[in-house]
């Protein structure tokens, strides 16, 4: 059975589109292709104990998983769960009549929780220019992919939850966050404070002045001195 799946590359700041074909097939082996990096070849072994450890198998069958466009690279350990979906619904484990509606990322444990991910946030604008339905991810980057708007991002700690939502099992409810609001929030829980540097009167009213008029600050100084004047960040130089 062929099964078509999404999920995403990130170059630089920007996100490109990445059609996962698995196909299962009469006869034996594992065959993934389409210029996968050693993170996505080992996936195999995360994916077979992830398997295993939740009630399920890896198919004793020809495994065809194709990373398309074939010519492009792809890297990282993120397409974990959009191949684990795959090898799944190609074997009639689950039904997934909808899987092709969603952006899907995440790097799978060998007890089928799942990691966090790098690039959400390119990758949720791309997904939304794609015109998908949603963006399911690892809980941890779920507040980064909604910033953007216009797109449900799904944000989950498990393999088996991803099952149940599109076995129709289980309801994932997307999440949300006020980007203005968290912003200003931030901006009063700095992790360091002039409060924090004892003395220094002169350099702190000068970087008080650059910081407001966005003016450029080159600290010139024994590398002992800069730690001394500043002792909760590490700061390699700092004038006298």
């Amino acid at each position: 059975m062929l099964v078509q799946l999404f999920g995403s590359a990130v170059f630089g700041v920007d996100a490109h589109l990445i059609t996962l074909e698995v196909n299962i097939d009469k006869g034996i082996g594992y065959h993934l292709v389409g210029l996968p990096d050693n993170a996505i070849k080992e996936s195999n072994y995360r994916i077979a104990a992830a398997l295993q450890n939740i009630g399920y198998k890896l198919p004793g069958k020809k495994i065809t998983i194709n990373m398309a466009p074939a010519d492009m690279r792809k890297e990282g350990s993120a397409y974990d769960l959009p191949i684990a979906l795959g090898i799944l619904t190609a074997s009639k484990q689950i039904q997934a009549t909808e899987i092709g509606d969603y952006i899907i990322m995440g790097e799978i444990a060998l007890d089928g929780s799942l990691r966090p991910i790098k690039g959400a946030l390119p990758i949720a604008i791309q997904a939304l220019k794609d015109g998908f339905k949603g963006f399911i991810l690892p809980k941890e980057n779920a507040e980064e992919a909604s910033i953007v708007k216009g797109i449900a991002v799904y944000g989950v700690s498990h393999l088996t939850e991803v099952m149940h939502f599109f076995e129709g099992k289980e309801a994932l409810v997307p999440t949300q966050i006020d980007a203005r609001s968290l912003f200003k929030e931030q901006q009063q829980n700095t992790a360091f404070d002039f409060s924090d540097v004892k003395g220094q009167e002169t350099i702190k009213r000068c970087m008080e002045i650059a910081a407001a008029g966005g003016h450029n600050v080159i600290l010139i100084g024994p590398r002992e001195l800069g730690r001394s004047c500043w002792p909760n960040a590490y700061l390699p130089f700092c004038l006298p």
